[in-house]
């Protein structure tokens, strides 16, 4: 719980008003718009590879809130699936 309360407040910091202009990512400076969208990559190759994936999560209890919003995206995407057109499954 340690961990994700830093992670949540260091997130919280960069994006304060006045907040820094960069921030580190893999050994160097980015700008925390080029963190936040890098950060929003990973986040989707995670369920794109879910539950494949679940084996390299850090803990069970961070597998388990993964299993829950993938079902719960897996669940808003299906909608989608049959509408016609474009598919927008991204949009969840």
């Amino acid at each position: 719980m340690k961990v994700l309360l830093h992670v949540q407040r260091h997130l919280a910091n960069l994006i304060v008003a006045g907040g820094p202009a960069t921030t580190m990512s893999a050994g160097a400076p980015v700008p925390v718009a080029h963190y936040f969208a890098a950060l929003r990559a990973v986040v989707a190759r995670i369920f794109r590879t879910w539950p494949e994936a679940r084996p390299y999560s850090s803990t069970l209890a961070l597998a388990a809130t993964l299993d829950a919003e993938h079902a719960s995206r897996t669940a808003q995407a299906q909608p989608l699936l049959k509408t016609a057109g474009k598919k927008k499954t991204s949009k969840p």
